[in-house]
């Protein structure tokens, strides 16, 4: 049982994913996630192999079944179920950690436990977001997402390394899901969605060795700035989430827990603190998930009203970590 099974010939794969709130929020997760039930059944056809899967949620429990004809290989089939579950993130802001994996009946489950990114086992959540949509939808988004997964194949893990993973210091973390927005940026100004344009100059202030006074010097910019791809991203996009919070005041500390990280140095100062960090990865991967879901053709209407009240709440619930 220690050897992969990923060559091994399959025609069934079934994947059950539970989610289990351990925080003191749980009786607010559970009404919540008691609201979530759904099924979407989709086709997909690869290398001449026709896939049929169906996805069910019931309540925090993910079930996904995938037959294949003719016979396919565990490798393969894991590899959709993957995919399937980079996509339904997007909107539930959550991973459902692996309980049960069988092929063909047989029981496989600490095989795959110990061969899957450790996200995928996370038990951190953000914003959920329901997939209320019909099977032909569902196909035709999941479809578009594969594109744009493939487009950010760079981009997306550490976006989900960065949120999800557990034991890696929170201003690490942030720095890692900022660096994202570059490029992000960079894309969207090229289709023409934003624009990216640089100061004239830019002010360094810096503290005198001898008299501790602060110098102030200011130089021609010859290249485009973290600062002048952020901002547009989010006077474009990021109305909603940081509605309220002071955007010039938020970019300067973040272009600091960036620089901080990205310098390794420690005396850098009035930069957010680690409970700071903390939130606004919260806002910040929300603007991610937010952008990739436009991305697929996902309308404002859909996702709003839930991101209008999950705001809402958020900012009520920790008002003195607002910038």
């Amino acid at each position: 049982m220690s050897e992969w099974i990923g060559n091994m010939d399959c025609q069934q794969c079934i994947y059950l994913g539970e989610y289990d709130d351990k925080t003191d929020e749980k009786k607010r997760y559970i009404f919540t996630m008691l609201m979530q039930c759904r099924e979407n059944c989709i086709t997909l056809k690869r290398n001449n192999i026709t896939y049929k899967i169906k996805i069910a949620l019931t309540v925090n429990r993910k079930k996904i079944i995938i037959e294949s004809s003719p016979v396919s290989t565990v490798d393969a089939t894991i590899h959709i179920i993957h995919e399937i579950l980079r996509f339904e993130n997007l909107f539930e802001g959550m991973f459902f950690p692996l309980i049960s994996f069988t092929v063909d009946g047989e029981d496989y489950t600490e095989i795959l436990q110990r061969k899957q990114l450790n996200y995928f086992q996370s038990q951190k959540r953000y914003t959920f977001i329901p997939i209320d949509m019909d099977d032909r939808e569902y196909q035709k988004l999941f479809k578009r997402w594969l594109k744009v997964e493939k487009r950010n194949k760079i981009i997306h893990p550490v976006f989900l390394y960065s949120v999800y993973l557990n034991g890696m210091p929170v201003d690490m973390r942030m720095a890692l899901l900022l660096e994202t927005f570059e490029p992000i940026a960079v894309d969207l100004h090229n289709k023409g969605i934003i624009t990216l344009s640089k100061s004239p100059e830019i002010t360094y202030k810096n503290k005198c060795k001898n008299c501790g006074g602060v110098v102030t010097r200011t130089v021609p910019n010859k290249e485009l700035t973290f600062k002048d791809k952020l901002k547009p991203i989010l006077r474009r996009y990021g109305r909603i989430i940081f509605k309220g919070d002071s955007k010039t005041k938020l970019i300067a500390k973040a272009i600091k827990v960036r620089n901080k990280v990205d310098h390794v140095n420690v005396k850098t100062v009035n930069v957010m603190s680690g409970k700071q960090c903390g939130f606004y990865i919260y806002k910040f991967s929300l603007l991610y998930r937010y952008i990739m879901l436009q991305e697929i053709g996902i309308e404002d209407k859909t996702i709003n009203p839930y991101i209008n009240e999950w705001i809402e709440n958020f900012n009520n619930q920790y008002p003195q970590l607002r910038v």
